[in-house]
Parts: C-alpha cells; structure tokens; sequence
C-alpha cells in the first residue's frame, strides 16, 4: 500500500498532542495546545532531571560524608544514616571526649611502672628497721654474751686429771638433819680412794633412840669389816650428832667379803670399782643431786 506523507505527518502530530495531554493530566496541568504542549513535554523533559540532580546531588553528598564518619563507619546500614546520624556538633564532641580519654591513657602508659620493684624494697626497709628495733632492745644481754665469750676464749679452765673430787648433799626429815660428804681421790681421771662421812643431827633428848639405833649399826659394821683390807670406819655420837665414818682404799679392798660384812650389819656398800674413771663418777653424782668440785 501507498502512505500518503501527509497522513504520516498528520499522525505524528496526533501523537505529539496525545503525549502532551497525558503530560500535562499527570503535572496537574490542561493541554494548551500541540504546539504548547511539545513546548511544555521539551522543557520539562530536558529541565526536570536538572532540578533533581542540584537538589539530590548535595544530599548525597552529604549522606556519604555521614557515612564515612568514623564513629558509625561499617555499624549502621547506609539506608538508616539520615535517621541515626547525631549532629555534627555532637560528633565533634565525642571525637574531644575520645581524644581526652586516649591522651590520659597515654599519660597513664608514660608513669614509671614498678614491677614490684618498690614492694621489695618497701619489705627490706621493714625488716631493717624491725631487726634495728631488736638489736636495741636486747642489746645487753648481746653485750653480756660477748663478754662472756671473750672470757671463756682468754680464760680456758683446766681440766683436773689428779687430785680430789669433792661432792657433797643434804636432806632432812621432821625430826632429823643429814649430811653427806664424798671425797673421791683420784689419779690420771682413775679413782683410787673414797672417805666418807656422814652426819646425823637431831634433839639430844627427843632423837636419842634412833640417833642410838644408828651408832649401833655403824659399829657392827666396823666390827665386821675389821680384819678386812682396804676398808676403815668410825663412829660417834655426841650432843645429838651423830657422826660415820669410812675410808675405803679400792685397791686393797676384797669387794664380795666387803659387801657380805656390809650386808650383815643391815648396811649398804659404797659399790665402786678401782680404777673407775672419775669423770662418770661425778655425772652419776651430780644426777643424783650432789654438788661437785674438783680440786688438786
């Protein structure tokens, strides 16, 4: 078929004004013509996106400066900026904060650090101190001790090998007062001989009996031993004192006829041993409650 150019060009400027009509019915505003109307359609078309462009454009901008704010970078959706971003005077006031609190931790991180290095010597000084305290406190008996040192390293006491070891003790009961006195003789530390005397005091009057009882057993004794070797006893009493006697030479003396005369008078033997060592001779006497001293 054959188009005629007019009818085509007829068409087009139907087209033309129905596009206008239907432009100007969304704008709110009459179709003022074709020729008006292709105006209006051009002008809006080409000024409309220039208008958004200068109105969105600097909003955006804006939005991503927001975003790009360190305080709320990568945490809040970029849809949500606009409804939760502070203002910016509240942002720079956060940032201050932020700056004060990291310069005074920098401060803090720049302080001397101890490592307990001042604990220790806080310690040290306390018991420096405490020990100075002590030293005064019991400085003398410290000042004794030391003399007593020096004294015993100036002064060393000689042992006694030979001579006499002198021991001595006393008791008493209601009535009666004893006394008793050891004399060991002894050679090179070896004992050799004892005396010994025993007394007996009481009322003259009111112990007489048993101060009796106790010469008589002394002199059955003295009548036993007498023709053994080694072994000489004496007896007295007077004034109510009684007074025994003993000298017992170990080097002469036959121990079992010694202890059989001393067993049938009802008295007991000084059991000790020629040649016993003098120094276990004074321990057992000193454990016994005697008082010892050697002399030369």
């Amino acid at each position: 078929m054959n188009n005629n150019p007019n009818d085509n060009l007829n068409q087009a400027w139907s087209d033309v004004n129905n596009l206008t009509s239907q432009t100007n019915m969304v704008s709110g505003q009459p179709a003022q013509g074709s020729s008006q109307g292709v105006n209006n359609v051009s002008e809006r078309v080409q000024t409309q996106p220039v208008v958004q462009e200068q109105q969105t454009v600097p909003i955006v901008e804006q939005r991503v400066n927001l975003v790009q704010k360190p305080t709320i970078q990568g945490i809040i959706p970029n849809k949500e900026v606009s409804t939760v971003v502070a203002p910016v005077a509240q942002q720079e006031e956060k940032i201050e904060v932020l700056e004060d609190v990291s310069s005074n931790a920098n401060s803090a991180s720049n302080l001397p650090q101890d490592n307990g290095k001042y604990g220790l010597k806080a310690f040290f000084l306390v018991v420096l101190f405490g020990g100075l305290l002590a030293v005064v406190f019991y400085l003398p008996e410290i000042s004794s001790y030391i003399e007593t040192k020096k004294y015993l390293q100036t002064h060393v006491e000689e042992k006694i090998t030979t001579g006499t070891l002198k021991c001595k003790y006393e008791d008493s009961t209601e009535t009666l007062d004893y006394n008793y006195s050891l004399d060991f003789s002894f050679t090179d530390s070896k004992l050799n001989k004892l005396s010994y005397l025993l007394e007996i005091k009481g009322d003259a009057n009111l112990d007489e009996e048993e101060l009796n009882q106790h010469k008589a057993e002394c002199e059955q004794i003295s009548v036993n031993v007498e023709n053994l070797n080694g072994i000489s006893i004496s007896c007295s009493l007077s004034n109510g004192l009684y007074k025994q006697k003993q000298i017992l030479n170990y080097a002469s003396i036959d121990v079992d006829a010694a202890m059989s005369a001393y067993t049938e008078a009802g008295g007991i033997y000084p059991d000790y041993e020629n040649g016993e060592s003098i120094d276990d001779i004074e321990k057992n006497m000193n454990a016994s409650g005697y008082t010892c001293e050697r002399i030369k």
